[in-house]
């Protein structure tokens, strides 16, 4: 099955302050960095990474030291070899989540903009709407009650101005540590047959594997006339938690791929819906700006279709970051 990412519509004219103010970031404080470009270098900053990275020099350098012993023995050759193999697999297994985690960190970043911005955006509608309630009091078209609940709200605009900088704050230094990084807007997605991802290659399941042959040559070797019948046992019980641990392990991972699958189908769909929105509430707004312009509406009303605009825009770029986010935690938990 495939699952299709809907194209973004064209934005319309006059309303897209918040994204503005987010092509703003980027500019003053330096040439935006895009994701892919970001993504190629940031996994090698990633403690764990360089931990896994680490583990397989050491793992190679053992295989090398027992590939020059003339006098080896064959099943400890095996065992360095395999454990290149295990130390290979969790590299690559580092390298995709440490990417998923870099990721959460660029796509933070760009919503906590984002948000900042539209928190502006509300914060001069309801300085509007203090403004015209001001005029209304003095002319006692309403009451002071009314007054004071128009004043809470624009307190609490600014507030929430406020909050959403601290907010944006703590995302970037989610990010700082890989470096000088200006996010710009996330491509398109694209499609994934989510049909191809499966546990087979997985680091975890090919590390059990080889616990698993492990205990089996631990057995085969206490099955000589040379062992004692206790410890023969011994390593039978060994063999059985080694192979219960890979079947408790396989069902973990598989079910981890299928909640992974289900969160990206729900991404996809979640992302549909939100550009039907944001198409929908775009219109609207052309149709305020126009009656805005023939003077059929008041300041007030058109920022308000403003404001509905660039939250359909904000719903859209989180669908749209939860659809990467999504694609990046399947290839965490399979491979295809």
């Amino acid at each position: 099955m495939k699952l299709k990412v809907i194209p973004l519509a064209p934005n319309t004219r006059g309303v897209l302050f918040a994204l503005l103010l987010v092509f703003g970031f980027a500019l003053s404080a330096g040439l935006a960095q895009p994701v892919n470009v970001f993504l190629q270098d940031a996994y090698k900053k990633d403690a764990a990474y360089l931990d896994a990275e680490r583990s397989l020099a050491a793992a190679q350098d053992e295989l090398r030291k027992a590939q020059s012993d003339p006098e080896i023995a064959p099943l400890l050759l095996t065992r360095a070899q395999e454990s290149v193999a295990v130390a290979q697999a969790k590299l690559v297994q580092s390298r995709k989540e440490a990417l998923a985690r870099a990721l959460e960190a660029y796509s933070g970043v760009l919503l906590g903009q984002t948000d900042l911005a539209l928190t502006q955006q509300r914060k001069e509608l309801t300085a509007l709407q203090l403004q015209a309630a001001n005029l209304r009091f003095q002319a006692g078209a309403i009451s002071a009650a009314e007054l004071a609940r128009v004043r809470d709200q624009d307190a609490q605009a600014a507030s929430a101005v406020r909050t959403a900088q601290r907010a944006l704050d703590q995302a970037l230094a989610r990010l700082r540590p890989y470096g000088e990084v200006r996010v710009q807007n996330l491509p398109e997605p694209g499609t994934v047959d989510i049909d191809k991802f499966g546990i087979q290659n997985h680091a975890r399941l090919l590390e059990l594997q080889q616990q698993v042959r492990e205990a089996e040559r631990a057995l085969a070797l206490a099955s000589g006339p040379d062992t004692a019948p206790l410890d023969k046992t011994a390593r039978e019980r060994d063999l059985a938690r080694a192979r219960t641990a890979l079947g408790d392990v396989e069902r973990t991972l598989g079910d981890t791929l299928e909640a992974s699958k289900r969160r990206l189908q729900s991404a996809q769909e979640n992302y549909r819906l939100a550009r039907e929105s944001q198409v929908r509430l775009g219109n609207e707004l052309l149709a305020a700006q126009r009656r805005f312009q023939a003077g059929a509406i008041a300041q007030v009303m058109l920022k308000q279709a403003e404001l509905a605009k660039a939250e359909a825009d904000r719903s859209v770029l989180a669908a749209q970051i939860e659809v990467w986010n999504a694609i990046y935690a399947l290839q965490v938990a399979g491979s295809n």
